[in-house]
């Protein structure tokens, strides 16, 4: 069975397809690493908080 043939334009759009895709797998990928890493800092954030108010809380009894 003899092979369809393609046109440049459809070539380009099937091409532009495929990047397009890679390139929103890898902002998604980088996107899930960002949302990990800002969820780590409001957590150190909030740590920091509870600390400092505990020497807060030191100073005042001294």
């Amino acid at each position: 069975m003899p092979r369809k043939k393609i046109t440049p334009k459809e070539f380009s759009e099937v091409a532009t397809g495929v990047r397009l895709s890679s390139h929103e797998k890898l902002c998604a990928e980088r996107m899930k690493v960002l949302n990990e890493n800002i969820n780590e800092l409001r957590k150190e954030v909030k740590s920091l908080r509870n600390d400092v108010s505990t020497g807060k809380g030191m100073v005042k009894v001294l």
